[in-house]
């Protein structure tokens, strides 16, 4: 199921604009077949890996967060707090 939602988000209208910047760019740099489809695997790849490095990192990023929410609630309160007294003109 993940994997034909991936395929079907490849096709948003985001993703289409850059089928002739990649089409003309492959068909400009290979001068033969297997030189293409080797560019395309490549471009694939990369694409590919980005994503998942990505997802991974948000991911681990989330945990994080998730870990800590009690600190992470009590310091942004109190960031919170004392930015509202500095627009008030009052301090600490």
């Amino acid at each position: 199921v993940s994997f034909l939602a991936g395929i079907i988000s490849s096709l948003s209208l985001c993703s289409l604009s850059y089928i002739p910047v990649i089409v003309g760019y492959i068909k400009a740099s290979g001068t033969g077949l297997r030189k293409n489809i080797l560019y395309t695997l490549a471009y694939s790849l990369g694409i590919s890996v980005i994503f998942v490095v990505l997802g991974l990192a948000i991911n681990t990023i989330s945990n994080i967060f998730i870990m800590f929410s009690k600190i992470l609630y009590i310091f942004l309160a109190i960031v919170l707090l004392l930015v509202s007294l500095s627009t008030l003109k009052l301090s600490i």
